[in-house]
């Protein structure tokens, strides 16, 4: 069969999946967040902006979801580095995860009483 440059280019180019886009409210040491699915690897940008009672910061992790256990049981737990933020106000990185399952993780664990919304936006193959 003979492909076409254009069949070449369309099999090759794909197109930005949003995975999240939301205010996640967050319960003061709590966490929430969404979870998604790669089939090959595949670059990954998120973006989290603090909205209401961030002006301590807040962490955000990315994990295999079979590591939300041990955050749960606040056991040691193995996350992507690269895509760690740390008492952070906002949040904007983009890298290639490899494939499987994948979990976004705002943690809430700089308020002692105070519920928080971040903005969260997930987007896989951005532009």
């Amino acid at each position: 069969m003979d492909l076409g440059l254009g069949d070449l280019l369309s099999s090759t180019v794909r197109s930005p999946q949003v995975v999240a886009d939301e205010e996640v409210t967050v319960a003061a040491h709590a966490w929430r967040g969404p979870g998604f699915t790669l089939p090959s690897p595949r670059a990954v940008r998120i973006v989290a902006d603090g909205k209401k009672h961030t002006e301590k910061g807040f962490r955000l992790y990315v994990m295999a979801p079979e590591e939300l256990a041990n955050l749960e049981k606040r056991k040691p737990f193995r996350d992507v580095p690269s895509f760690e933020g740390l008492k952070v106000h906002s949040f904007d990185k983009t890298e290639t995860l490899p494939a499987g399952s994948w979990c976004v993780v705002v943690h809430n664990s700089e308020n002692l009483l105070q519920t928080m919304v971040v903005h969260l936006r997930v987007v896989v193959d951005p532009a």
